[in-house]
């Protein structure tokens, strides 16, 4: 049996899928071993799986930072949150402040 490529094995795995014949029956027909067409499949199959596909990013200006979280104490003062504030220090300051 002649060695194919593997651009021709997955022209011949697309044309099984689009003949709606067996496995078996196609392989027959394109002389080709089933077994070697059942591998390239499964393999052409994971390799769509795993592809990247490229994510479009629309033009223009990047989209607004999100709020800083505030916290508003009773009597009307207001701290805003740097990311990763510490927990212990905050409670200090809402003490302190209160």
């Amino acid at each position: 049996m002649m060695r194919l490529s593997p651009t021709r094995w997955a022209e011949l795995v697309s044309a099984h899928r689009a003949s709606g014949l067996s496995l078996e029956r196609f392989a027959r027909n394109n002389k080709v071993s089933a077994r070697s067409l059942g591998w390239w499949r499964t393999r052409l199959r994971s390799a769509e799986l795993t592809a990247f596909v490229e994510v479009p990013v629309p033009p223009g200006p990047p989209p607004a930072p999100s709020p800083v979280p505030r916290v508003q104490l009773l009597a009307g003062s207001c701290i805003d949150l740097p990311v990763g504030v510490d927990l212990v220090w905050l409670r200090q300051v809402v003490e302190a402040l209160s």
